[in-house]
């Protein structure tokens, strides 16, 4: 199949058009050529985003990117969207651009590398953090995420050890609106805790078949915060 004639080729649309495929069946049938293809790409991902799966993501665009997860009406979908993000491909483009709708700020911040980013894109990062995790605070009892009988806390995609290799850099912290944002983490975080306990929630931090302790969870992140905030 050539890429080249992926427009004019009837035979190749009528097929995709009419038959039931998924994305293990893109990689099979096609060439490299036609994978690496923008028309080929946007027309799978407008068959159904879960094709994007299909695609090595250094030839795909962000706005594709950006257009298959925001098409999605359902946690788990966007989910599996976000599953196929490499730290690579989260830049200061990506950061800025991006809709960071439901659990997708923790998902995003376990994947990047601070390295990769700005400082200004790193601040917005720790913004979104707070506000996601207050918005789920006042849920309360309906503070997971998912759909379909599948519900999860935030803390199953993002632990301290992982935020803690992304923010504890020292050209990061050493900077004065890291601090005040940090704080504002902390507060955030605390307030949150202080609901799942008031809830009779906190199980919802180490649920099956991880079966980890919710308090030590909670204790890692406020004290591993404070840490990081009193030796900036």
């Amino acid at each position: 199949m050539d890429a080249q004639n992926f427009t004019d080729n009837k035979e190749i649309i009528d097929y995709f058009e009419s038959e039931d495929w998924d994305s293990d069946e893109l990689e099979i049938l096609l060439d490299p050529d036609l994978l690496q293809n923008k028309n080929f790409q946007r027309f799978a991902v407008s068959k159904a985003s879960e094709h994007l799966a299909a695609f090595d993501l250094r030839y795909v665009s962000l706005d594709l990117v950006i257009e298959a997860h925001d098409s999605e009406n359902y946690q788990t979908d966007r989910d599996n969207i976000l599953l196929k993000l490499t730290a690579d491909f989260i830049n200061d483009e990506f950061v800025h651009k991006f809709d960071f709708f439901g659990s997708a700020i923790f998902q995003i911040i376990d994947k990047v590398e601070s390295q990769n980013l700005r400082l200004d894109s790193i601040h917005l990062l720790l913004k979104k953090l707070s506000n996601e995790i207050s918005e789920s605070t006042n849920r309360e009892s309906l503070c997971t995420y998912g759909n379909d009988d599948y519900y999860y806390h935030w803390i199953e995609c993002l632990s301290w050890q992982s935020f803690s290799n992304f923010i504890n850099n020292q050209s990061i912290l050493e900077n004065a609106d890291t601090t005040n944002l940090l704080e504002t983490l902390r507060d955030a975080l605390n307030n949150h805790f202080e609901m799942l306990k008031i809830e009779d929630i906190t199980s919802l931090l180490g649920p099956e078949p991880f079966f980890e302790d919710p308090f030590q969870i909670m204790d890692d992140w406020l004290n591993g915060l404070q840490e990081l905030i009193k030796n900036e």
